[in-house]
């Protein structure tokens, strides 16, 4: 004997699934900014004697909408690099969707970097990359 509440469970889960890839209208972004607080001691990355470069690199994710409708769209993150080269207290300033902030904020957690030095001692240094998301051509 069929259980009949599996058999509503199924058709809801269907129609769930049908209904989110359904889309009338392309996505419109939407722009957002921040407030930046960075905490604790560091120098700007202009004032280090050697600057922090990037040494692991992650893209972003793509929003699969933006993507799909052909969106261009991009991030501004800041961050310490510290004296590891790791990228802490990452932050979005601004971005042109609140979706292409997420997705750089993401893949900035993942890059690294050597450290910055200055007087000789690796320091924690503030840095601001932007991010770009390009649709292919």
């Amino acid at each position: 004997m069929r259980n009949p509440a599996l058999g509503l469970l199924a058709f809801f889960l269907s129609l769930a699934l049908w209904a989110g890839n359904v889309r009338a209208d392309p996505p419109t972004p939407t722009a957002v900014s921040f407030k930046v607080v960075l905490s604790g001691r560091y120098i700007n990355f202009a004032d280090a004697d050697v600057k922090p470069k990037p040494i692991h690199l992650v893209n972003p994710i793509y929003p699969a909408d933006f993507r799909a409708a052909g969106i261009a769209g991009w991030a501004v993150t800041e961050f310490i690099v510290d004296e590891n080269g790791t990228p802490t207290q990452v932050q979005i300033v601004r971005a042109s969707d609140r979706e292409f902030a997420d997705a750089a904020l993401v893949a900035m957690k993942q890059w690294r970097f050597s450290p910055g030095i200055k007087n000789a001692v690796a320091v924690r240094c503030r840095e601001q990359i932007p991010m770009e998301f390009k649709p292919k051509k």
